[in-house]
């Protein structure tokens, strides 16, 4: 007796019943086969479950993992998948096992599955639902585009329970990139399916390699995979603040200076931008307002023009620092000193 067909995109799959000797019309094993979709050959059949209900129809979905859900009544409703090679163990999702099966059926989107079906237990029936919430798929297609500012873009993901994207970068200098000036740093939470990089822009010196990826958050707060990453050349824009606005730092000092952080204040990230109108030995270092030394942010000689360092406060407290740079010329003699204030605010 046939009981089922569906199609996913590569195979025709056929679920059918035969009646178990013995046991009427009630009872039967439930078997699979398939065949690609354009083929006339189906493979040998195999056993799905041995002792299932005839009197609801099997439930079958596919998932965009490429897997086959099955849901089908034996002394309860019975769940298993297909991977296309191997079957899941059965799991009972439906009431109990003595309940009777009088409808069900399941879909699914993206990798999540929904699953309706109807019982009768001890005189009384019941309308039950179950939902199976999948880790988001990978979003596709991350991509790089625009001039002034870069701008990040991908395709939003097929669940609708997806509540927002982490978008995360990296960059450095030299041949790809392979001297870091900021590690893998989470740069925005967003609804959205693009991003704008304030800090980057292509039409410049591209002196660096900037890099980018990122994940989706469903409401259930369950995360996808990180996507490929994408990279590209780019130059660095650098900021000075002055109150609630910013403005480009021109691209080759004329003098020394340490600007005001951006974004000010902060929680938990900040950059601090400085400028070099000479080659030297840099210090930059964080401190809090008794004096203690914080967290040294840059300790090295560096060469003439603009630079940046970022600061993660994530483990302090809201309150005022201070950070402080000293320049030394090559015969170690102080040329540059300033001292400026930040606000963290949790």
């Amino acid at each position: 007796m046939v009981e089922r067909i569906y199609s996913d995109n590569s195979y025709v799959h056929l679920f059918y019943y035969k009646f178990i000797s013995g046991m009427g019309s009630y009872s039967a094993t439930i078997y699979h086969t398939k065949r690609v979709i354009d083929g006339t050959t189906w493979s040998t059949p195999e056993i799905i479950q041995t002792s299932a209900d005839v009197d609801t129809k099997i439930g079958v979905c596919s998932t965009a993992d490429g897997k086959l859900h099955v849901t089908y009544p034996g002394f309860g409703l019975k769940y298993r998948n297909y991977d296309g090679t191997t079957w899941n163990t059965e799991t009972l999702i439906g009431t109990n096992s003595g309940a009777n099966i009088n409808a069900a059926a399941i879909c699914s989107v993206s990798n999540d599955l929904f699953v309706v079906h109807s019982a009768y237990l001890q005189s009384a029936y019941s309308f039950n639902y179950r939902q199976y919430d999948a880790v988001p798929t990978t979003p596709a297609n991350l991509s790089i585009s625009g001039s002034s500012q870069l701008q990040v873009n991908w395709n939003y993901n097929p669940e609708p329970d997806i509540q927002q994207y982490e978008v995360w970068r990296k960059f450095g200098h030299g041949p790809f990139g392979r001297y870091v000036d900021e590690d893998w740093t989470l740069k925005t939470t967003t609804a959205s399916n693009s991003w704008t990089d304030p800090d980057f822009r292509l039409n410049g010196a591209n002196d660096k390699t900037v890099t980018y990826k990122l994940l989706a958050k469903d409401v259930q707060n369950n995360s996808s995979v990180f996507c490929n990453p994408v990279s590209t050349a780019a130059e660095q824009i650098f900021w000075k603040s002055h109150g609630n606005t910013a403005t480009t730092i021109p691209a080759v000092p004329t003098e020394n200076g340490l600007y005001q952080n951006y974004p000010n204040p902060f929680n938990p990230t900040t950059q601090i931008n400085y400028g070099l109108k000479e080659n030297g030995a840099v210090k930059l270092i964080v401190y809090d307002m008794l004096g203690r030394e914080i967290s040294v942010l840059v300790n090295e000689y560096q060469s003439k023009g603009n630079h940046s360092a970022v600061w993660n406060a994530a483990n302090l407290s809201t309150g005022t620092y201070v950070y402080r740079i000293s320049v030394k010329d090559e015969n170690a003699a102080l040329v540059f000193s300033e001292i400026r204030r930040m606000l963290v605010l949790k």
